[in-house]
């Protein structure tokens, strides 16, 4: 210890017996009645600072007793219960003396934890308390935020609680700042600054996410529910100008009936997780790569599976049995959201581009990979009148070489020869019309 801290804590302790002997303070600490009247027998230089301190803490015994806001107190051990009623003992000030006959202080809005009146939950133990704390979060979520509740996962909840308890700690961090000894400030007279409502409620608007699979299987199942739903809608208000036996009032009808149909019969079979797989596949040129957020990102874009996988579904007059369409040759198609209509330049080169970045995705990503073994056509959107036949390279990883190590030639088992079609060519193709 240093000697400026033994020469303080001497001053203290010196200061402390001159209030004893002077009559301030009862020998057990607690402010005698007249005490105001005493303190001129104190050394000058002792006695303002002397009767700011016993004056605050006068004030703080007055207002313990308030009943304007329940306080539950606590300390690291338990609190026994008193041995005989409260109004029993002898109290330092008249003013805050309790009139209870009872042993609590229940009536001053003062609980402890064996209180039965408590109006807090007290003594939790830690799991208790965080599932607590998240049930609070997600009812405040509900009610201020509910559209968005529907995005928003367990781990993404946790992630809501983190920020809270960060903002609380925070709050502490200065609060003790404030507490720390001031000269132009009594003992107990610190500038507190309270912690809002309002910090929690902006906090708890904010989007704040846990970026893994489920958040963004969630998010594939809102973004597909969602573009479905204006879709059906857009086609709802154009036949209502349509004529029903107009050649376009028939098409409209029959577009929003095979969307609904492949909505109702499979989409909604689908769990999150496998609509978020659906359209790993339905993005085969986009490799998946780290930090996966900007990966799943750009699979979830809308414009491109209204555009290009909706359009592509919608123009087949066959009833879809399963997620991905098979004609009559059992040949399997995967629909994609590959748009090349506004691509620049050649035709064929954009073709060969978008076929070596589906092979370059399959190193990464097993869901691209399992294209070349199960479908023989991925679609895609060309020019008007343009019609690919592309073929897909294949990825030569893992199992895909034999075991003669001096054979130059993989083996690559039972992959099909997957390639690119447009989605004109395949209609025709699925339909039966050729």
């Amino acid at each position: 210890m240093c000697t400026t801290s033994l020469n303080q804590k001497k001053k203290s302790t010196q200061l402390l017996r001159d209030l004893i002997a002077y009559g301030l303070i009862s020998p057990e600490h607690s402010l005698l009645v007249d005490w105001q009247k005493k303190i001129p027998l104190l050394e000058e230089s002792l006695r303002l600072p002397t009767n700011s301190c016993l004056q605050e803490y006068q004030n703080l015994l007055i207002n313990a007793y308030s009943d304007k806001v329940p306080n539950y107190v606590h300390t690291s051990l338990p609190i026994s219960e008193p041995s005989q009623e409260l109004d029993k003992y002898t109290w330092s000030s008249t003013a805050s003396t309790p009139i209870s006959p009872d042993k609590t202080l229940d009536n001053y809005n003062i609980f402890f934890r064996q209180s039965t009146n408590t109006p807090y939950i007290l003594a939790l133990n830690d799991i208790e308390l965080n599932h607590s704390i998240l049930e609070n979060i997600k009812s405040i979520k509900t009610i201020i935020t509910p559209k968005e509740t529907t995005l928003i996962s367990e781990a993404s909840y946790t992630c809501y609680m983190g920020a809270l308890l960060e903002s609380v700690d925070k709050h502490i961090c200065e609060r003790h700042e404030n507490l720390r000894p001031r000269a132009t400030v009594g003992k107990f007279n610190r500038p507190v600054t309270p912690f809002y409502l309002t910090t929690v409620l902006n906090i708890l608007e904010k989007e704040i996410r846990e970026h893994d699979t489920t958040y963004f299987a969630t998010r594939a199942e809102y973004t597909i529910t969602n573009i479905i739903s204006k879709i059906e809608q857009a086609l709802s208000e154009e036949l209502e100008t349509e004529s029903t036996t107009s050649e376009t009032g028939i098409q409209l009808s029959q577009k929003l009936q095979r969307l609904q149909n492949y909505k109702t019969n499979i989409l909604e079979k689908l769990t999150p997780t496998e609509l978020l797989t659906k359209l790993q596949q339905a993005s085969p040129h986009i490799k998946k790569t780290s930090p996966l957020d900007i990966y799943f990102n750009e699979i979830l874009q809308h414009s491109e599976f209204k555009n290009v996988f909706l359009e592509f579904i919608t123009s087949l007059s066959t009833t879809l049995k399963e997620f991905h369409p098979v004609c009559k040759k059992n040949l399997r198609y995967s629909p994609s959201c590959i748009n090349l209509e506004h691509e620049i330049g050649h035709p064929d080169r954009a073709y060969k581009k978008i076929a070596q970045s589906i092979t370059h995705a399959c190193d990464t990503d097993t869901i691209i990979d399992a294209l070349i073994y199960n479908y023989h056509f991925i679609t895609i959107r060309t020019k008007p009148g343009e019609s690919t036949n592309t073929p897909i390279e294949l990825p030569k990883v893992g199992n895909d070489y034999s075991d003669d190590q001096a054979s130059p030639h993989p083996n690559f088992g039972k992959k099909l020869h997957t390639r690119l079609i447009s989605i004109a060519d395949a209609v025709t193709t699925i339909d039966g019309a050729s």
